[in-house]
């Protein structure tokens, strides 16, 4: 029988939907498992979520024909290590998006309508119809500016546009104009210094690591707000404590921090204009059946002896 091995410590009821998907013949041992340890080096199959997969855990896994993260990006696997053992990583990219897409809109919606502050203060008995009328917005008319425009940027746009919002992008190449109806790409400078609303959808490379950082902030709107749902270290965040308290910007939200989680006691918190969330973007019951349906149906793949599909490394000359 085919083990699986989960490397993330889940709930129990994740645990039962990764359970109610597992195809028949199969076994998945999850970190809970006191077995864990005893069958990580016989396994054939690893997935993992976001706990680090480093070169270590995969040396011990003696047996392994398939790493599989469950989401799109997969910068806490060490693909170079899994690519000296011959080992193909895959991912589960556009299965998250529209949980993504959505949470993007949650924040920036917290935000402008100043709703983590006024659902605190009718909890505390306070009825404050006025008070923060003047300081809230629509996202109607606004632009929203995307920096990065993959599968995850591509839905959000599509979901700005039904807020009557206008959407420019920033991508290194950018796609034909004819491919994305009623948005347009731009210069990275220009996104900054024109949109009300910056949303950062790249990965984590040597290119983006600090991409946002003073001199990208001072260059924004005063009234801008920066969304953050993809990597944590994209963002530098005691660039942007500065740039909240002195006003550069007028807001922001993270759904990922540099080093999880952002500790309790950080100053950021303090913040009235700023919102941190969990990574939670991909968390949803929708999303979470999708990536688990793509990596246990190319898991089977492997198992009938085809190639995996969205494998992110090249273990043998002819992988696609």
């Amino acid at each position: 029988m085919p083990k699986i091995i989960h490397v993330d410590l889940i709930s129990a009821d994740l645990k039962r939907l990764f359970l109610e998907f597992l195809p028949e013949g199969y076994e998945l041992v999850t970190r809970d498992d006191e077995r864990w340890e005893e069958v990580l080096p016989t396994a054939d199959y690893l997935i993992v979520n976001t706990a680090p997969v480093d070169e270590k855990l995969i040396d011990r896994a003696k047996s392994l024909k398939l790493i599989h993260k469950l989401g799109a990006g997969y910068d806490n696997i060490d693909v170079a290590a899994a690519t000296r053992r011959g080992i193909p990583v895959a991912r589960t990219p556009g299965a998250n998006m529209a949980s993504v897409a959505e949470l993007v809109f949650a924040l920036a919606l917290t935000l402008y309508r100043k709703l983590h502050i006024i659902l605190a203060e009718t909890r505390a008995g306070k009825w404050n119809m006025w008070q923060h009328r003047p300081f809230c917005y629509e996202l109607a008319g606004k632009r929203l500016g995307l920096v990065g425009f993959g599968s995850i940027g591509q839905a959000v746009a599509k979901r700005a546009l039904a807020f009557d919002m206008e959407v420019v992008y920033y991508k290194r190449h950018p796609l034909p104009a004819d491919a994305t109806p009623g948005v347009r790409a731009v210069s990275f400078a220009e996104l900054l210094r024109t949109s009300d609303i910056v949303s950062l959808h790249v990965p984590l490379t040597d290119e983006t690591r600090g991409l946002i950082g003073e001199a990208e902030l001072k260059s924004m709107k005063r009234n801008a707000i920066l969304i953050n749902t993809a990597r944590g270290s994209i963002v530098d965040e005691r660039a942007l404590l500065t740039a909240l308290e002195e006003g550069w910007i007028a807001g922001a939200a993270l759904d990922v921090v540099a080093d999880p989680p952002l500790a309790a006691d950080s100053p950021l918190f303090k913040l009235p204009n700023f919102l941190c969330t969990p990574h939670i973007g991909a968390a949803t019951r929708d999303a979470d059946a999708r990536v688990l349906k793509m990596a246990y149906a190319n898991i089977e793949r492997v198992e009938r002896g085809e190639e995996p599909l969205h494998v992110v490394n090249r273990t043998r000359p002819n992988q696609a």
